[in-house]
């Protein structure tokens, strides 16, 4: 079993999560916490109150957790909370972030191309312009394009090193670099204080409103000098 306050916590987060297989994941693990079975409802319960104990913290330039549902895990929920925080934070300290845009970036791991679209959506309604790169790009590409672009700060869906069920948000400024103390405490901080019980599902303005697909194509070596790198900008399908 579980307490109540667990209870009421995890349906009103079930209430603003915009992932239909995410609400049905913890609807199917409260039903199993209240079943006769004592093994699978202490199960489902100790997943509960972990994926509930705490929200995911900024640790290297970023986030990085399982990818499953609620606060404590990777999600859309979290990715466009997290986002609306990084998207209020840029404007309060550089209106012209919002011409500037960001960058996103994903890699090839579990989901990593959905959340990425995630957070351009979020940017796109706060009116930040994006430059969405295409799926499965190495991170440096990512550092590299928010140079490029003079871009005001990048995103990139990874989890580096850690293991193939996890994913991650890391968060680079406009000199390319991941972020550091106190940028990532502020922008943390902002994210908390949108929780509980805001509507993550009004975060995100209309399906590719404001999205720019980005391509880097770096021409190959001749003769033994580097080839030059250089953008091409386009409509995303549908937008």
């Amino acid at each position: 079993m579980i307490s109540e306050d667990l209870h009421r916590e995890v349906l009103a987060w079930m209430a603003d999560d915009p992932d239909e297989r995410d609400r049905a994941e913890l609807s199917a693990l409260l039903r199993t916490a209240t079943l006769r079975d004592a093994d699978d409802a202490a199960r489902a319960a100790a997943e509960l109150q972990d994926r509930f104990a705490a929200r995911l913290e900024f640790g290297t330039a970023g986030l990085r957790g399982a990818v499953a549902a609620g606060p404590n895990r990777m999600n859309r929920a979290v990715v466009r909370g997290t986002t609306a925080a990084l998207a209020g934070w840029l404007l309060y300290i550089d209106p012209a972030a919002a011409g500037s845009g960001v960058v996103i970036g994903c890699d090839a791991r579990h989901r990593s191309d959905e959340f990425a679209l995630e957070a351009a959506r979020v940017l796109a309604g706060a009116g930040i312009a994006v430059h969405m790169l295409p799926p499965r790009q190495p991170t440096p590409v990512l550092a590299f394009a928010v140079r490029h672009l003079a871009a005001a700060a990048g995103i990139m869906i990874t989890a580096s090193h850690n293991p193939p069920a996890d994913n991650g948000y890391k968060l680079y400024l406009g000199d390319g670099a991941q972020i550091v103390p106190p940028a990532d405490l502020e922008i943390e901080a902002a994210d908390r204080r949108g929780l509980p019980g805001r509507d993550l599902r009004s975060l995100t303005g209309p399906e590719g409103s404001g999205v720019a697909e980005v391509h880097l194509y770096a021409t190959a070596r001749r003769g033994g000098r580097p080839g030059a790198a250089r953008v091409r900008a386009g409509g995303l399908p549908g937008a």
